[in-house]
């Protein structure tokens, strides 16, 4: 077997296991511990402008490859 399908059956089954032990207790696994009432207001605004953060970060990587390459041909 593929570990493709050996890790979908495992995945399978971790869900099965997880399903089952909700039924039985009636709770659900990790019960609240990511609902983002519980989370800080910084925390909370940072997840909603991921995104942007991640463009900007992408923005200013790619602008400093271009001013490097201009600054090394000017001193070369």
């Amino acid at each position: 077997m593929s570990q493709g399908t050996d890790l979908d059956k495992w995945l399978d089954s971790l869900s099965a296991d997880i399903d089952e032990w909700e039924a039985k207790t009636g709770r659900t696994f990790l019960g609240g511990i990511l609902t983002s009432q519980q989370r800080g207001w910084l925390e909370r605004y940072f997840d909603k402008h991921n995104h942007k953060m991640a463009g900007i970060r992408t923005i200013t990587s790619a602008l400093a490859i271009v001013l490097s390459t201009i600054i090394l041909y000017k001193v070369w």
